[in-house]
């Protein structure tokens, strides 16, 4: 079997680290021999199998010698198959395998490009080191169209594998239909998310609605970054000046999704961006509703006005619509939403197909 090692940051709360844990999980079941490098210092979120190796790769260290730590390691490390589970750790990994041309690369993308692309990006394209990955595969479909025509020479490596979710772990449950509708949120409290305008939308949909309504959004609280910091303290600040702790309350991350949310009527994701969103995939499994963004591959998980409402993520107008429709259905649409909710994700979602594009791969 191939020795395969997964380069991350760490398995904190996150799309990307979660389908990266189940994945290596599902490949040491399959007998390969897997290892987790990673770099951030950060507690782990997700479960790892005991047979998954761990490699800590500079602990505390500055952000240089963390990278010089990491090239060493891809220069030295027996293996057969490195993967890369975002654009930034693809620049970390192709470059220093350059001089590995007989160890292959598997360049996951976990976003949908909207507007400029990022400075990773610029490199992956600009200096065509993208052509060193053997296979480049995004989570959702739109994003392999575009990186096939952004860089046509690359597009015999692009293998769309759309993100896996276990229908058993997500268990489908009846609509409550609450007496106060309670909708639920499972994101961060970021840019990337909407925080900020959906903020904006609650407060005039607070302004207009007669129905009652309470959303509760659950988000990771530690931030990479000053300027992640500051944006969500000035979320706070707005919840704070439009008098919304009372229909919007925010909590931490939870692990134990599955088990929050069959106490909601709906579940809601409103970012800017996604690549295939894990949220949705949970939320649909579980039989819920669902009013998100109409962004990436939403629209293959949420199917407008048959188990929920897609909006514009960038007019809060339309935000507000879109709550609006939901919020004046009735229970038994609602009930026949999440069970619609249900039927598309048992059409989605087969661990044995996700692992073995997988292995196809890696066995190419």
């Amino acid at each position: 079997m191939k020795r395969i090692v997964f380069l991350g940051f760490g398995l904190s709360s996150g799309g990307a680290e979660h389908q990266c844990s189940q994945l290596m999980n599902m490949l040491v079941e399959r007998g390969y021999d897997v290892t987790y490098a990673s770099f951030g210092d950060v507690p782990d979120h997700y479960y790892v199998s005991p047979n998954v190796k761990r490699v800590y790769l500079a602990s505390g260290a500055s952000t240089k010698k963390k990278v010089w730590t990491v090239e060493k390691y891809l220069l030295k490390v027996p293996v057969d198959v490195v993967i890369a589970f975002s654009q930034r750790l693809s620049v970390l990994t192709l470059f220093p395998l350059l001089l590995r041309p007989k160890v292959k690369v598997i360049s996951s993308e976990r976003n949908f490009t909207i507007g400029e692309p990022d400075k990773y990006e610029r490199i992956l394209m600009k200096t065509g080191i993208y052509r060193r990955a053997d296979h480049i595969v995004p989570n959702n479909y739109s994003q392999g169209k575009y990186l096939a025509e952004m860089m046509p020479s690359i597009k015999n490596r692009i293998k769309v594998i759309t993100n896996y979710t276990d229908i058993n772990l997500y268990k489908s449950s009846p609509v409550p239909n609450n007496e106060i509708t309670r909708i639920g949120i499972f994101c961060r409290f970021e840019e990337q998310k909407n925080f900020h305008r959906f903020i904006d939308a609650v407060h005039l949909l607070k302004q207009t609605m007669s129905e009652q309504f309470r959303i509760d959004w659950y988000g990771n609280r530690t931030f990479k970054s000053e300027g992640q910091r500051k944006y969500y303290e000035e979320g706070l600040q707005r919840i704070n000046d439009f008098h919304l702790e009372d229909v919007l309350i925010l909590h931490d991350a939870t692990k134990d999704v599955p088990s929050l949310i069959p106490q909601f009527d709906a579940l809601c994701l409103p970012s800017l961006h996604e690549g295939f969103s894990n949220s949705i995939s949970e939320y649909i499994c579980c039989g819920r509703p669902v009013i998100c963004s109409d962004v990436s591959d939403n629209s293959v998980m949420v199917h407008e006005s048959e188990n929920g409402f897609l909006f514009n993520p960038l007019e809060v107008s339309d935000i507000v619509r879109a709550m609006t429709v939901y919020l004046h259905t009735t229970n038994s649409e609602r009930s026949m939403m999440g069970q619609r909710s249900r039927e598309i994700a048992e059409a989605l979602f087969d661990k044995e197909r996700f692992i073995n594009d997988y292995i196809k791969i890696i066995e190419a």
